[in-house]
Order: C-alpha cells, then sequence, then structure tokens
C-alpha cells in the first residue's frame, strides 16, 4: 500500500500543468459570455494513451458540438474563425495508463478562449476567460464512461454560466 501512495503522486505530476485559471469571482460580476453570437471547438491533439483508451477528437469535438447546439449556442467552424474574433471552448484531455497498477490517471481541461482588449494599452490579446478542470484515477473498462462523464459536468458548468449572461430567448 505504501508504494501505491508514493506512486500516484508521482503519475500525477505530468498533470500538474492543468491550470485552475478560472475567472476570478470577485465581488464584480464578470460576464465573458454576453453578447457572443457563436463559439468555436477546438481540441487539443490526443496522447496515445487517451487513443488507446478508446478517445478521438473527433468524437470529442462532435459530442462537445452536439451539446452547445442542444442548448441554442450557434456553433462555428473552428477552419472559418474570424482573426478578430476567435471566441471557442478548448478541450485538453491527457490520459497516462500506470501499467504496474493498471489504472490511467487523467486530466481534463476545458476552458473558454476569446480576444480581450487590455485596459492600460488597448492590446488585443486571446486569452483564457472560463476554466475548469478535473484530475482522476480510473480503472481501463470504466475510464471513458467516467471521462465523458466528468466532460458533461464540466459542459453543464460552462452552459449555466454562459446562459447567465445570455438567457434562451
Amino acid at each position: 500500500m505504501g508504494a501505491i501512495r508514493v506512486l500516484i503522486p508521482l503519475a500525477v505530476l505530468p498533470f500538474l500543468f492543468i491550470q485552475s485559471a478560472t475567472a476570478c469571482k470577485a465581488e464584480w460580476k464578470v460576464t465573458p459570455f454576453k453578447g457572443l453570437e457563436s463559439i468555436g471547438v477546438f481540441i487539443s491533439s490526443l496522447d496515445d494513451d487517451a487513443k488507446k483508451a478508446g478517445f478521438t477528437e473527433e468524437e470529442l469535438k462532435n459530442s462537445i458540438e452536439l451539446k452547445l447546439r442542444q442548448n441554442g449556442i450557434k456553433v462555428s467552424d473552428t477552419n472559418d474563425f474570424d482573426d478578430s474574433e476567435p471566441s471557442f471552448l478548448y478541450l485538453r484531455l491527457n490520459v497516462m495508463y500506470i501499467e504496474k497498477d493498471a489504472h490511467y490517471v487523467y486530466g481534463i481541461d476545458l476552458c473558454f478562449v476569446q480576444p480581450v482588449r487590455l485596459l492600460r494599452n488597448d492590446n488585443v490579446l486571446i486569452a483564457k476567460t472560463w476554466d475548469q478542470n478535473y484530475l482522476g484515477i480510473e480503472l481501463p473498462s470504466r475510464i471513458r464512461n467516467t471521462v465523458n462523464s466528468c466532460l458533461d459536468d464540466l459542459l453543464i458548468e460552462f452552459l449555466n454560466t454562459y446562459h447567465e449572461s445570455n438567457p434562451y430567448k
């Protein structure tokens, strides 16, 4: 059991780059989605272990786009972005198989990226304005269901935040 306690933190180290830079929930109301007309979806390249677990970029993208459309959000083609207004959901899924323990370690980062203007000099940058993530360990037989369930939770969180600023019409 002691070896597992040491192994699990070591296995999680590669996933520490997953940031928790969720928009500041200070005293003012942050509305990063107000007035958006459409959203693109971009999936980061999947690692080999994610592919071995059965995930594909196309399947993940189609699933996210479907949920956006079902919730009244127009989806833009990421190949047709207007360079001045690229606003998109970005999914990064990292999966690592720990052979010794026969488990997967996974990290899911779903963030919204859009142009922002710096007040101090009016420069426009592309930045994350919303970000949520999951990190976990799962058995190979349940990795797909667990990751898909976590992704659904993240999408629900995103959709709730989006609809606070853009109510259904």
